[in-house]
C-alpha cells in the first residue's frame, strides 16, 4: 500500500506533466502550421517574377558518375545557346528532348561534354522553361558550369528556389 503511494506521488504527476507539456508542443506546431498554411495561400496568389532566370547545381555534393545544374526562367533559351554548342541549339528543340555536345566558355573554350535536356513551360518541374545541363559528376566541373550560367545572366537560385517556383506556378500541392 505504501509503494503504490509513492509511484503515485512521484511518477503520476510527472508523467501528467510530460502529456500536457506535449500536448502544448502540439498545439504549437497545429497553431503554426494553420498559419502557415494560410500564409502560404496567400502568397500563392501573388505575381511572380518572370523576368528572373536562376540556376544551381541540382546534384548532391560529393563524386558522382553525372552531375547536374539545373537552370529556369524566362532568359534559359538565351543562356543554354550561349553556353552549349551541340548539333542543334536548345532553343530550336521540343519539350521532352535532349541535345548531345559541349558546355562551352565565353571564349568558345570547352568546359564539358554532355547533355541539355529540355523542358518547356508548363511541363516542367518549376512550370517555366527549363533546361538541364547533365555533364561529367565532380566539384570542380559544376562549379565551372554553374558559373558559365551565373556569367551569361542567370542568378544563383536560393536554397528551396525551385521548389518554391514549382509551388506558385501550380505544379504541386
Amino acid at each position: 500500500m505504501e509503494f503504490r503511494s509513492i509511484i503515485h506521488q512521484s511518477f503520476i504527476p510527472s508523467l501528467r506533466y510530460q502529456t500536457d507539456h506535449r500536448l502544448a508542443n502540439l498545439r504549437v506546431i497545429h497553431d503554426r502550421w494553420i498559419v502557415s498554411y494560410f500564409l502560404i495561400l496567400s502568397v500563392r496568389n501573388l505575381p511572380m517574377s518572370t523576368t528572373d532566370t536562376i540556376a544551381a547545381i541540382a546534384t548532391p555534393p560529393g563524386e558522382g558518375g553525372v552531375g547536374i545544374v539545373r537552370i529556369s526562367g524566362s532568359n534559359v533559351w538565351k543562356i543554354a545557346d550561349e553556353m552549349f554548342q551541340g548539333s542543334e541549339n536548345p532553343s530550336s528543340k521540343e519539350g521532352g528532348t535532349f541535345v548531345f555536345g559541349k558546355v562551352i566558355d565565353a571564349a568558345g573554350a570547352e568546359i564539358d561534354e554532355g547533355f541539355c535536356l529540355i523542358f518547356r513551360a508548363p511541363k516542367s518541374y518549376t512550370g517555366e522553361d527549363t533546361v538541364e545541363i547533365q555533364g561529367h559528376g565532380g566539384s570542380v566541373v559544376l562549379r565551372k558550369i554553374l558559373r558559365r550560367a551565373l556569367d551569361a545572366g542567370a542568378r544563383m537560385a536560393e536554397p528551396g528556389e525551385f521548389t518554391k517556383r514549382a509551388f506558385l506556378n501550380g505544379k504541386m500541392d
